[in-house]
């Protein structure tokens, strides 16, 4: 009895083969299994099934590095709106802000970006004022060229300039230190309509003057770094539209 049945039964512990029947799913109480009774090995995959259950998918572990790991591509990851993804600092000792989505549903970048890589001919795009579309910025091309597009501008603005201005006025236009720039400009005095392309630099050199249309009675000039202008008597103000592309 000893030998046969009882030292048979201590030596059950539901692995098989004569050691009693392995514990099937039924056999557990549905939320009978706690936290304390689940540790993964280290670098060993949570799995869960496919959709075909097939195969078993590997979810997440924590691998070799103390790190933990995703073994699928994530296909719905909600952050909480207006709360930042934060990282760990190089020393360890805070984390840092990284993105968000925030209250006015925008998103926001809570550090300085150190690098941005895109794909190589892959423009960098900005959404248009009507947000129907995207307007290409700049990108490089398979040449390693840089380009920007055509439409793509440093600064566009429009000023009324006064009428009978017989000395310059303060600057329109004022360049930076060693800053050059090239201006389309179009002016509308009137029924007169000029337009133009102005090329300055910050040495004080007007370096190209040059419009087709009306003479709207419109002069300029430069007055270190300053785009100035001098008007006519019409008794009308011109409205100058411009473009600037600075370099």
């Amino acid at each position: 009895m000893k030998t046969d049945t009882f030292q048979k039964i201590a030596e059950h512990d539901h692995t098989g083969s004569g050691k009693g029947t392995q514990i099937g799913t039924a056999a557990i109480v549905a939320d009978a299994v706690t936290g304390a009774k689940i540790r993964l090995d280290n670098d060993e995959y949570l799995r869960g099934r496919n959709f075909a259950d097939s195969d078993n998918l590997s979810i997440v572990k924590v691998n070799a590095s103390d790190l933990m790991e995703f073994g699928l591509t994530a296909n719905n990851f909600n952050i909480k709106n207006n709360t930042f993804i934060t990282g760990r600092n190089q020393a360890n000792s805070d984390n840092i802000d990284i993105i968000k989505v925030d209250g006015g549903d925008k998103l926001e970048v809570g550090t300085d970006v150190s690098k941005l890589n895109l794909v190589n001919d892959l423009y960098l795009q900005a959404r248009n004022q009507a947000n129907s579309g995207y307007i290409n910025i700049a990108k490089v091309d398979t040449s390693d060229n840089v380009l920007i597009e055509a439409h793509t501008i440093s600064q566009q603005s429009s000023v009324t300039l006064a009428d009978n201005q017989p000395t310059t006025s303060a600057g329109v236009i004022t360049l930076g230190s060693n800053e050059a720039a090239k201006i389309h400009y179009r002016i509308v005095r009137n029924t007169d309509v000029q337009s133009g392309t102005l090329e300055i630099e910050q040495s004080g050199d007007l370096l190209f003057d040059e419009y087709i249309g009306d003479d709207t009675g419109v002069t300029f000039s430069l007055n270190s770094g300053a785009l100035e202008y001098a008007t006519t008597s019409t008794g009308n103000t011109a409205a100058f539209t411009y473009v600037i592309i600075k370099k």
